[in-house]
């Protein structure tokens, strides 16, 4: 459900990049769900749309062992 909220909130953000921290050796964003876990997004400013490229533990998200 923690993922549900999140994915929701940056939905409906007028601004989806302040609610994430900029990764620049990833060229993406990532949100923080708490506990170790993480949304890594992308944006199109052009279209208006944010994809969704991993939901996963802070390890795999950033290939780290």
């Amino acid at each position: 459900m923690k993922v549900d909220n999140a994915i929701a909130e940056l939905a409906m953000s007028s601004n989806p990049a302040e609610l994430g921290v900029y990764k620049p050796s990833m060229r993406t964003f990532s949100y923080e769900l708490g506990r170790g876990d993480r949304i890594i997004f992308d944006m199109n400013y052009a279209d208006h749309t944010i994809m969704l490229l991993r939901v996963c533990d802070h390890k795999s998200a950033y290939g780290m062992d």
